[in-house]
């Protein structure tokens, strides 16, 4: 409910226990899963300038504890990102 209430839109039946920031810019499909201390920041600074993109879990992802999604990413309908990965800035993991 927290997560919405700031403005991310989250889909129905999803486990979350990550780190978010931007909840504006956060779109969690159904049955997601975000594992312990996982990023799912949407911003970077680059060259002293803050830089945000819209980060999208869709239907199924399940991100393991300790991973990073950058800004801009989409982890794909039904993937999973193991413990301790990261995907890249504006990078897609297919279903």
């Amino acid at each position: 409910i927290y997560y919405r209430l700031m403005g991310a839109r989250v889909g129905k039946d999803c486990c979350l226990f990550g780190l978010a920031l931007e909840y504006d810019l956060l779109t969690l499909g159904d049955r997601v899963a975000v594992g312990w201390e996982c990023d799912t920041t949407c911003h970077t600074v680059e060259n002293m300038v803050i830089k945000l993109a819209p980060t999208v879990l869709e239907e199924g992802a399940a991100v393991c504890p300790h991973s990073m999604l950058m800004p801009g990413c989409v982890l794909g309908r039904g993937a999973m990102l193991l413990d301790n990965l990261q995907v890249l800035k504006g990078e897609a993991v297919p279903p």
